[in-house]
């Protein structure tokens, strides 16, 4: 049939997708597989402490780039690719050289531990690592990106499975983390000369700062807002309630959103660049937005399901009897990451069609709702209560834009 979703399989989208998708699932895989022996070997405090950390680090990286990197794909030839990534690369920079004396600051007012110091150096190889990512996404060398990502995962684990095992637990999770960004950027590094990618000048980056202004403008801001509103309940509530809790919330999340991610991730990147030689060429895009829906859904809800119907089971067996207590968190966070999942693999669309605004706008006012929703949890002095009402507000927003994003595919496929 010629709108059967599994046609989808068949096709170039769904090799460059098993590739990324199968490299992410490797990297998850190594991930998943040491949570049992870090479960074991650090507190539930301590993954408290680090998810907090974690989340600093993914605020301030959406803000590194500028965002520049995501317009890396609109390139016309690689010389506007390039010299768009050069000015992803200058603006990264400066962020993280100035992230150095902020810390410093904070440092000296004795306000956080030595980790803060760790935040800069992530951030910064984190910034180059999604330009690296935007480049070789619009080369297709899909095999590097995903060489890159096991990389990443593979020297994470072992820094911190090394650091656990020799009783370093103090603030070792994050170094392990960033261990690993930054090997996988070396590799992204060693491997850049295979692009051929022309040289450019900082004249020609100036010039795409002023094409792409759009995406500093409204892009940076929603994905700041969409980034902080995600993390807040790692960041704010670790005010109010015990760390143990802030640990408990990670695991669930980790045995959820993380995995999700790194497939919604790979969607994106194969469907942004798949996306935008259609609206090119002004081919419909609607009939590719319905296969993957599809298709999606009948993966990836028997999967949910059953995972719910056995969450209890499944994490006594790995993680131990004592992280049973976050169960509850993992089954309030299911459907709301199923949504969000479909909403993450198509959020180029308003950078294709210009109406960043209007998602900058919709993020604004989840990160309302969100922020609503954790404080009447904290004026309850209610954990629970503030995971809930985070998840339902999260999964209708999500739906809401998934909607809207469906609308303007379809508003343009009318117009061919």
């Amino acid at each position: 049939m010629k709108n059967n979703p599994l046609s989808l399989l068949k096709s170039e989208f769904a090799k460059n997708s098993l590739t990324l998708v199968s490299s992410s699932f490797i990297g998850q895989a190594i991930a998943l597989l040491i949570y049992p022996l870090i479960t074991r070997l650090f507190s539930q405090s301590d993954l408290g402490l680090y998810a907090t950390w974690l989340s600093i680090v993914d605020v301030l990286t959406i803000l590194s780039t500028g965002k520049y990197e995501e317009s890396v794909m609109l390139g016309r030839d690689k010389r506007e690719a390039a010299a768009t990534a050069r000015l992803a690369m200058r603006v990264n920079t400066v962020f993280s050289l100035a992230a150095v004396a902020v810390v410093a600051v904070i440092f000296a007012l004795g306000k956080a531990d030595y980790t803060v110091f760790l935040i800069p150096p992530m951030i910064f190889f984190c910034g180059t690592t999604r330009v690296y990512e935007a480049l070789f996404n619009y080369a297709k060398a899909f095999g590097q990106m995903a060489f890159s990502n096991i990389a990443n995962s593979v020297a994470a684990a072992v820094a911190k499975l090394a650091a656990g095992f020799a009783h370093l637990t103090n603030g070792t999770l994050p170094a392990g983390s960033l261990v690993g960004q930054m090997v996988g950027n070396i590799n992204y590094r060693i491997a850049l000369h295979r692009l051929q990618l022309p040289k450019t000048t900082w004249a020609e980056a100036k010039e795409m700062a002023s094409l792409r202004r759009n995406f500093p403008l409204f892009s940076m801001p929603k994905g700041f807002v969409n980034s902080f509103s995600y993390n807040l309940p790692f960041i704010l509530l670790a005010f109010y309630f015990d760390n143990a809790y802030i640990g408990l919330f990670s695991l669930a999340m980790t045995c959820t959103f993380r995995p999700v991610s790194f497939f919604s991730g790979a969607f994106h990147s194969v469907l942004y660049k798949n996306f935008s030689v259609r609206y090119r060429e002004n081919q419909p895009l609607i009939p590719k937005t319905n296969k993957f829906i599809a298709l999606n859904a009948l993966v990836f809800i028997p999967v949910f399901v059953l995972g719910g119907v056995f969450a209890n089971n499944i994490i006594a067996l790995l993680f131990g009897s004592q992280w049973t207590a976050c169960t509850p968190y993992l089954l309030m966070v299911l459907p709301w990451i199923f949504i969000s999942h479909l909403t993450s693999s198509l959020s180029f669309l308003p950078s294709i069609f210009s109406t960043q605004r209007t998602d900058m706008i919709l993020n604004i006012v989840l990160f309302v709702l969100r922020l609503t929703a954790l404080i009447i949890g904290i004026v309850y002095a209610d954990f629970a209560l503030a995971i809930a009402l985070f998840a339902i507000v999260s999964a209708a927003m999500s739906l809401i834009t998934l909607g809207w994003y469906y609308s303007l595919a379809r508003r343009f496929d009318k117009t061919l």
